[in-house]
């Protein structure tokens, strides 16, 4: 019965002001989660397209070192997408 209504709402079975703050609180937490996470997407890009013929493993542990989690397969995705672009 959890079913997303809006954007960072939910619709709980039993609302009590434990559920209300809980979707409240969501919607703000999802915003804050876009622009950092938008942020961080960019800032990844860039050492992918910085370093093109670097190892995956090792854009994957400086990303880490930036504090950007991201895994292999993200890495590897984002770095066919650059990589089959026209210049």
């Amino acid at each position: 019965m959890n079913e997303p209504y809006e954007r960072g709402y939910y619709f709980f079975a039993s609302l009590d002001s434990r559920a209300i703050f809980k979707a409240l609180k969501t919607d703000k937490d999802a915003d804050n989660k876009a622009t950092d996470r938008a942020a961080q997407d960019a800032e990844a890009l860039e050492v992918i397209r910085n370093n093109p013929r670097m190892p995956v493993r090792t854009i994957v542990s400086a990303l880490g070192n930036r504090g950007i989690k991201r895994s292999k397969n993200w890495v590897c995705d984002r770095r066919f997408d650059l990589q089959s672009q026209p210049s």
